[in-house]
């Protein structure tokens, strides 16, 4: 079961890890280059921006793990409809940090 679920959910576990690899940079090294870019403009509050930057891709981490197994176990409309909703509610919370504590 475990080799069924990778070979047909191999996308979504890659951008699972991606994004937790992403999160737990930002959050624990306040690494923001992977981010950002070498040549961005200074924040406003670079601690505060990482903290939350760092929480925002965990959460989409857990919204592309919660995808990928309801894709597996349910199919896939209701896959799409988590990520759609996930990725919606991201969106707003990322312009709302980058708002806060960005440029």
């Amino acid at each position: 079961m475990f080799e069924e679920f990778l070979s047909s959910q191999v996308i979504p576990v890659i951008a699972t890890v991606g994004l937790l690899y992403m999160g737990g940079k930002a959050l624990l090294f306040h690494d923001l280059r992977g981010l950002r870019g070498k040549d961005a403009l200074p924040l406003k509050d670079e601690e505060n921006y990482c903290r939350w930057a760092g929480i925002l891709l965990l959460f989409l981490s857990a919204v592309s793990a919660g995808m990928a197994l309801l894709s597996f176990f349910a199919g896939p409309v209701p896959g799409m409809a988590v990520l759609a909703a996930g990725l919606i509610i991201f969106m707003v919370l990322w312009v709302r940090m980058n708002d806060r504590y960005g440029e």
